[in-house]
């Protein structure tokens, strides 16, 4: 019993319209051998630089880059997309959960024919090295206004620098998926795409092949089914429009009056939180500041008491009085008593003046620098403020030098 082919396919158990011819559906499928590369723009947003470059010092056509490069890839990846999530545990009991954060994009990669000429070849190295040329720049580096260094690659003492991304970066790559009745397309536009890695080019005696060249791109981010980008003006994206924490306060009193629920919190908007930001950093600045001065007006007390103190300190740093080593002075002290001083090699020692027949030889030691006054600082005090005042004399007699009165 021959067996009837199938003619249509029923969308549904119930029957009825909606029948699908399988022929027409399994017959459209698409093909793996029908795309296009495209590095048409590789001359905009800064690529002249990068073109100029591969010209002059690799020799590639610029022509060649525009035009055919793209039509000599062989082999092409539709690119792959994922999404990188965080766990959450907490939300529901015995249940975890999974939300997105960053959209994740992988390198793709695209493998050329190789011409006679060695184009495509040369076109990638020298797109790759122009990225990490910027010491070779003669002129004024980009950016910095600084002069480059001019290195020359064929010198020992050559380095690398990297250039800024914007001059080396296209601004799309894109590959163009269509069928070969040039119908239906689609289009993915990788966004500031660059080479990142040239694979090795195995050659070898025996059977001839077509050499070919692999090379795996970076870039930002894609886009299906656009045809064309322009550079986004910056500033031009305007803030969430959110109810002012007025409008706010009032549906938060009234659904809190009708319902008796916790209230939710009241959110600024993002001009009244840049607001609010701007006062605290203000105040702290101003508490900053008078923190400063505070911490200042102490040190300049604390100098200005250590001072003083070092002022009516009568033994401080190592007075002798004006007196000469081995010499002695007499003065009148503020009891009206007279008192000898004598130097005795920096140990400053006071006698109370006796007068007796012998001379200095009667007189009584009352203290002296070496043993800090001995409790007498009233007295240290007095030799200090005659001293200061040119009162101290060598000559004993009562009335022939000044003192200091009570």
């Amino acid at each position: 019993m021959a067996v009837k082919p199938i003619v249509k396919f029923i969308r549904n158990s119930r029957g009825g319209s909606g029948n699908v011819d399988p022929q027409r559906l399994f017959g459209n499928l698409a093909q793996t051998n029908h795309y296009q590369v495209d590095f048409s723009s590789l001359s905009t947003f800064g690529g002249q630089g990068l073109l100029g470059y591969i010209e002059d010092k690799f020799k590639v056509n610029l022509d060649f880059i525009s035009r055919s490069s793209g039509l000599l890839c062989s082999e092409a990846s539709l690119p792959g997309t994922s999404l990188a999530t965080a766990e959450v545990k907490d939300n529901f009991m015995g249940i975890s959960q999974e939300f997105a954060h960053t959209r994740l994009y992988t390198d793709f990669d695209f493998t050329f024919y190789v011409d006679n000429d060695y184009n495509n070849l040369r076109f990638f190295e020298g797109w790759i090295d122009f990225i990490s040329s910027g010491s070779e720049i003669n002129g004024t580096i980009p950016r910095t206004g600084r002069n480059g260094d001019g290195a020359l690659p064929s010198q020992s003492n050559y380095y690398r620098r990297m250039r800024y991304p914007d001059s080396y970066k296209c601004q799309t790559i894109s590959i163009t998926k269509f069928e070969k009745n040039f119908g239906p397309r689609m289009t993915y536009s990788f966004m500031n795409a660059f080479p990142k890695l040239i694979t090795a080019v195995p050659v070898s005696y025996g059977g001839a092949d077509v050499l070919k060249v692999s090379v795996s791109f970076n870039y930002d981010r894609y886009v299906i089914g656009n045809n064309g980008f322009s550079k986004g003006i910056q500033g031009s994206f305007a803030d969430p429009k959110q109810q002012s924490s007025e409008l706010q306060q009032v549906k938060r009193s009234t659904f809190e009056s009708l319902s008796g629920a916790p209230p939710a919190p009241v959110l600024p908007t993002p001009t009244e939180a840049a607001t609010q930001l701007a006062a605290q950093q203000q105040a702290a600045a101003a508490a900053e500041n008078l923190r400063l001065e505070n911490l200042e007006k102490s040190k300049t007390d604390i100098l200005a008491g250590a001072r003083s103190a070092e002022a009516a300190d009568p033994f401080a740093n190592g007075s002798n009085y004006g007196i000469p080593s081995g010499s002695d002075r007499f003065f009148r002290g503020s009891d009206n008593a007279i008192y000898r001083v004598r130097n005795d090699n920096g140990n400053i020692i006071i006698y109370k003046d006796l007068s007796g027949p012998l001379g200095n030889i009667g007189d009584l030691e009352i203290t002296s620098s070496n043993n800090e006054g001995s409790g007498n600082l009233w007295l240290w005090t007095d030799l200090k403020n005659v001293s200061e005042k040119g009162g101290l004399t060598g000559d004993d007699n009562n009335t022939s030098f000044g003192g200091v009165s009570r």
